[in-house]
C-alpha cells in the first residue's frame, strides 16, 4: 500500500524523533549498565566495618539518629531502604552499588542539558565517570563519601526547590559537601518557587551542624590532599582538576566550570581552616567537574578516551574470599553460621594488625538473613572474633571452636563462660575488646551496657 505524500511526511516525522529517543534511552542505560558492571565486579572487596555498615543500624533504629554526629539523618534513606528488600549483607552492598552507579547517567544528562545538539559527549564523559576509579574506590571504601558524589552531581542536575533538597542530601552524606554551595547558587534556584527547598535544606543542614566539631581524625592539608589525589588516580584525577579549566574557553560551559572552581576553593579553604582534608574528599566534586568535559568542540572530545588507556588508578587488590575486613569474609562468616543453633552474639577482642572483621557486620548479615531479637542476643554462645598479627594469633589461641582461620584473625564458638576463662589469661597484652554493641543496641533497646561484654575478663583499652 503506497502512502500519500502528507502521510508519509507525518510518519517521517514521527520516525527521527523516535529514533533519537531509543538512541538516548540506549546511551543512558549503556553508561548506567558501564557503572553498574564495575562496581559489582569489586563487590566482594568492599570494606564492611564499622562506618560501612552503622548506617544500616541507623537506619533500622528509626529514630532519625545517623551513625555518627557530623552526619545528616537525610543519608539514612537508601540504607533503609535496602534493609527492608535485601536479603543478606551482600545484597544489600550491591543495591548500594546501583545507587554509586547512578553518578553515570547523571552526568549525561547534565551534559546533555549543556550541548543539547551532540549526543557523543555526553556518552564519553558518562562513561568516564563510571570508570573514574576515585568513585569507584568510594564505593569500595564503603564509608568515604557515601553517596555524596551522586548528590552533588543530581544538585547540579535539578532546578529550583529539588537543587536544594539534592545538597542537602549531599552535606548529610559528608560535611564536606558543603563546599558545593556554588553549584546550586544560581539565578533558577531563587525565587518563591525554590523558597520551600531552601528552607528545608537550611533547617537539614542546620541542624546537623549542631554536630560538628573537631574532626577527631588526623588528616593532612590542602594541598597534600591535592598531590595525593592526583598521585593515587593519575590521569583520571588529572581530569578531574582540568576539565572546569577547560570548561571556562566555551561560552556554554562556563557557568558550570566557574561555580565547580569556586567550589573546589571553598573545600581547599575549608580544608585549610579545620586543618583536615583528605584525597577522597576532593572526589565529591568529581561529576560536576567531568561534565565540563563538554566544552571540547567537534570530535576533540575523543581525547577525554586517554583516560580508560592511560594511568587510570592504584591497582585493586586480588579478590580473596576470606580477606580481612571486607563484605567476602563477613558474607563467608554469615554462611557458616546460618544453621547453627540460637540464640548468638559475635564480638571480637583485637590484640594487634588490624580489625578482621567487624562484629556488628556479621550480625547484620544475619538480620538481614532472618534473624532477629530472639535469635541474636546475650544470652546465647559467643562468636569470638580474635584479631591479632599472625605471629601473635598463634600465640593466644581462641576460645571454644574454631569456624575459620585466616591470615590476621580466628573466628571461633562457644559458650560465654568459656570465652570469660580464655579471655583472662590474655588480658596482660590489653587487647581492645567489644564490637557487639552497634547492634546490640538496636535488637535490644533497653539493654544496658553493663549487660554486653561480660564474657570479656579483660577491660575496654582504647587505644
Amino acid at each position: 500500500m503506497k502512502l500519500s505524500p502528507v502521510v508519509k511526511c507525518s510518519v517521517m516525522n514521527q520516525t527521527v524523533p523516535t529514533r533519537k529517543i531509543v538512541i538516548q534511552i540506549a546511551c543512558v542505560l549503556g553508561v548506567l549498565g558501564l557503572a553498574v558492571g564495575v562496581r559489582l565486579n569489586v563487590v566482594g572487596s568492599v570494606s564492611t566495618l564499622q562506618d560501612s555498615v552503622g548506617p544500616f543500624w541507623a537506619a533500622i533504629r528509626l529514630d532519625g539518629r545517623p551513625h555518627a554526629t557530623p552526619y545528616g539523618m537525610g543519608m539514612l534513606a537508601p540504607y533503609l531502604m535496602l534493609s527492608w528488600v535485601a536479603g543478606s549483607l551482600w545484597s544489600a552492598v550491591c543495591g548500594l552499588g546501583w545507587l554509586h552507579a547512578l553518578v553515570a547517567p547523571v552526568a549525561w544528562f547534565h551534559s546533555r542539558l549543556i550541548d543539547s545538539d551532540r549526543i557523543l559527549p555526553a556518552l564519553i564523559i558518562g562513561a568516564v565517570v563510571a570508570m573514574n576509579p576515585g568513585l569507584i574506590d568510594t564505593f569500595r571504601s564503603g564509608a568515604e563519601g557515601y553517596l555524596a558524589p551522586l548528590w552533588l552531581g543530581l544538585a547540579c542536575l535539578f532546578v529550583g526547590p529539588w537543587a536544594w533538597i539534592a545538597f542537602a542530601l549531599a552535606v548529610a552524606n559528608h560535611p564536606l559537601a558543603l563546599a558545593g554551595l556554588p553549584l546550586v547558587v544560581r539565578d533558577k534556584n531563587f525565587g518563591w518557587s525554590s523558597l520551600w527547598g531552601m528552607v528545608a535544606a537550611g533547617l537539614a543542614i542546620g541542624t546537623q551542624a549542631l554536630g560538628w566539631g573537631d574532626s577527631g581524625v588526623s588528616g593532612s592539608g590542602p594541598w597534600t590532599a591535592l598531590s595525593a589525589f592526583v598521585s593515587q588516580g593519575s590521569v583520571a584525577a588529572t581530569a578531574v582538576l582540568v576539565a572546569p579549566i577547560v570548561g571556562l574557553f566555551q561560552a556554554r560551559t562556563r557557568p558550570l566550570a566557574t561555580r565547580v572552581i569556586l567550589s573546589f576553593a571553598l573545600l581547599l579553604w575549608i580544608g585549610s581552616t579545620i586543618g583536615y582534608l583528605r584525597d577522597h574528599h576532593i572526589r565529591l566534586l568529581t561529576v560536576p567537574a567531568l561534565v565540563c568535559w563538554t566544552a571540547l568542540p567537534g570530535h576533540w572530545i575523543w581525547t577525554l578516551a586517554v583516560v580508560f588507556f592511560a594511568g587510570s588508578g592504584p591497582a585493586l587488590p586480588p579478590e580473596v574470599e576470606d580477606r580481612p575486613g571486607t563484605l567476602s569474609l563477613t558474607h563467608h562468616i554469615g554462611d557458616l553460621l546460618q544453621d547453627g543453633s540460637r540464640p548468638l552474639v559475635v564480638d571480637r577482642i583485637w590484640f594487634s594488625g588490624g580489625p578482621a572483621v567487624e562484629p556488628s557486620a556479621v550480625m547484620l548479615d544475619l538480620f538481614l538473613r532472618g534473624d532477629g531479637p530472639e535469635e541474636m542476643n546475650v544470652e546465647g554462645e559467643v562468636v569470638t572474633i580474635v584479631a591479632a598479627g599472625q605471629q601473635e594469633l598463634g600465640q593466644v589461641g581462641h576460645p571454644g571452636t574454631l569456624l575459620l582461620g585466616g591470615h590476621g584473625f580466628y573466628v571461633a564458638r562457644g559458650p560465654a563462660a568459656n570465652v570469660r576463662s580464655w579471655s583472662s589469661k590474655h588480658c596482660s597484652l590489653k587487647p581492645r575488646v567489644g564490637g557487639a554493641w552497634d547492634a546490640l543496641s538496636v535488637l535490644h533497646p533497653t539493654l544496658a551496657t553493663t549487660e554486653v561484654g561480660e564474657w570479656w575478663a579483660c577491660p575496654l583499652v582504647m587505644r
